[in-house]
């Protein structure tokens, strides 16, 4: 009887030791080695397929974009050419868009599965029609917030005709605007043929904002006045 109790009382030592070695062992471990094993939790948002206008986090991605293009009121949404925008349930793709685009323009549409710095994806600025807008004032909202990221404040009246009935400089980068963005209808799932025709909540107004920041990108205070528009093309005439 002694010789069971001798043996339960060496067993119980043996495993109290082995228990305190262990504990010793592991509070002298790094923590980082501890915890290295475990999964990081992130969120990453920047490569989704799809954004939503309804999500918060997208939101968030969204007013970070719109920053960097010091943007607020001009824009709902900033996209790459390879995401797609989930409006109120209607899903815009924007790579389709921009070759349906191309196609009602007449340009020839290609797909290149290379990516270089030519195909990388591009970005698209998305503004929702709200109640009481007009085509002009949009662009204009838009125009007056990226020229205070250059350091330029535009005045109210800067689009107005100047000399005897010509177009200002602003005037006439608003009329290229109007040439250049795409009418998104959200009934229909097109584009729209009849860009005054404007529906609240029923259009989407989608700007090539790479190519605009690329154009504004050569405007200044000194040669806005010298902007030339023909209809077509936008460029800043030479000083003779």
């Amino acid at each position: 009887m002694k010789a069971k109790i001798l043996l339960i009382i060496a067993v119980i030592s043996v495993s109290t030791i082995l228990g305190i070695v262990a504990v010793n062992n592991f509070s002298k471990k790094n923590p980082a080695e501890i915890y290295e094993k475990e999964p990081k939790k992130e969120i990453k948002i920047e490569n989704k397929t799809t954004i939503s206008v309804k999500n918060s986090e997208d939101l968030m991605l969204m007013e970070k974009r719109k920053k960097e293009y010091g943007v607020d009121e001009g824009l709902d949404m900033v996209l790459k050419s390879d995401e797609s925008a989930d409006i109120n349930g209607q899903i815009i793709d924007l790579r389709s868009i921009e070759e349906k685009d191309m196609i009602l323009k007449g340009n020839v549409v290609s797909k290149d599965l290379k990516i270089n710095e030519k195909t990388r994806p591009k970005d698209y600025g998305l503004y929702i029609v709200k109640k009481g807008d007009n085509l002009w004032d949009i662009h204009f909202r838009l125009l007056r917030e990226l020229f205070i990221k250059k350091g330029i404040s535009l005045s109210e009246s800067s689009d107005e005709p100047v000399n005897g009935g010509y177009s200002s400089g602003i005037g006439k980068i608003l009329k290229f605007s109007e040439e250049t963005v795409s009418i998104y209808s959200l009934k229909t799932g097109e584009i729209s043929s009849d860009i005054n025709i404007l529906e609240p909540e029923g259009k989407v107004i989608i700007y090539k904002m790479t190519e605009i920041a690329e154009l504004l990108n050569d405007i200044s205070l000194n040669n806005i006045n010298r902007v030339v528009f023909d209809g077509k093309n936008l460029w800043i005439d030479s000083v003779n």
